[in-house]
């Protein structure tokens, strides 16, 4: 039987005679097969294994199936700390997408707001304008009508070369 992770072993280590498997016996022996001198080889690889659990002690049989129990907790959290990782990187690309949609729209925003800002000024400018324009149109209205005002007994005196030859105007009305 090779030996798996949570597995007693003999010579994992060529200075320990019993240790825990950290790794897969197979594991071991292709780094034992690339790495290790040559001569080394044989030796190792025959004297490699697990120590069978009638030769345990009841401590060590114990505290193995804490270990195993605690590794198969740990792969579950592993698989979860995996999994909220790989959530947690798609919720990361999200928000970089959007925080760079963000950044865009906030650009184009910028660009609206300095547009707006433009136009309210251009907008003042007319109002300036228009309020002048408006002052001046006034003000000659004013005089227009006080002109023609000073001019009645004029209009009055022509009104029949002007106007329709049937004209009832009397001086106050057309109906008289």
């Amino acid at each position: 039987m090779k030996g798996k992770i949570g597995d007693v072993g003999k010579h994992i280590h060529h200075e320990q005679l019993v240790e825990i498997y950290t790794q897969s016996q197979q594991s071991r022996e292709a780094y034992i097969r690339l790495e290790k001198p040559e001569h080394e080889r044989p030796t190792r690889l025959r004297l490699i294994g697990v120590i069978p659990d009638q030769y345990l002690p009841q401590e060590v049989l114990k505290t193995r199936e804490i270990f195993r129990q605690a590794g198969a907790t740990y792969n579950q959290a592993l698989a979860a700390h995996d999994q909220a990782r790989a959530t947690y990187n798609q919720a990361l690309a999200a928000h970089d997408q959007a925080w760079a949609a963000d950044d865009q729209a906030l650009a184009a925003y910028d660009q609206a707001r300095a547009a707006l800002n433009q136009a309210r000024a251009a907008l003042d400018q007319a109002w300036a304008v228009y309020d002048q324009a408006r002052a001046a149109y006034d003000q000659a209205r004013a005089a227009f009508e006080q002109a023609i005002s000073n001019n009645r007994e004029h209009f009055e005196a022509t009104h029949h070369l002007w106007c329709e030859p049937d004209c009832p105007w009397n001086g106050k009305t057309i109906f008289p």
